[in-house]
């Protein structure tokens, strides 16, 4: 899944819930400028619906990628309720993809929205 934030922003922290049980698996977060080289944040495994999740980015991004993998053969991925994403707090330290280099990452899976 892929969220455009509209334009380069400052991100500090990225929240999301789940609408489903079951659903996610493994899963990664990801930021990108130009939907080609991804910087990854952090893996992540399966969680309860309506359990928040958070990362602290502290970066600038265009692109958040939540990329799922699909090792247990589960026919259906995602279930991603909803996505917030918070500018850094005062006097945080934001980094920028300025050099990217890219990530192997596996075949994008298409989710529909629930």
């Amino acid at each position: 899944m892929l969220l455009s934030l509209g334009g380069q922003v400052n991100v500090g922290d990225l929240w999301w819930v789940f609408a489903t049980t079951g659903s996610a698996g493994s899963y990664i977060v990801q930021v990108t400028n130009d939907k080609v080289n991804y910087q990854t944040i952090q893996g992540f495994s399966n969680v309860p619906a309506g359990q928040w999740q958070k990362v602290t980015i502290n970066t600038s991004a265009r692109y958040i990628r939540f990329l799922f993998s699909n090792q247990a053969g589960t026919p259906k991925l995602g279930g991603i309720g909803e996505v917030r994403a918070y500018p850094p707090v005062s006097g945080a330290s934001v980094a920028s993809i300025v050099e990217e280099t890219p990530v192997a990452t596996e075949t994008p899976v298409i989710v529909a929205s629930p």
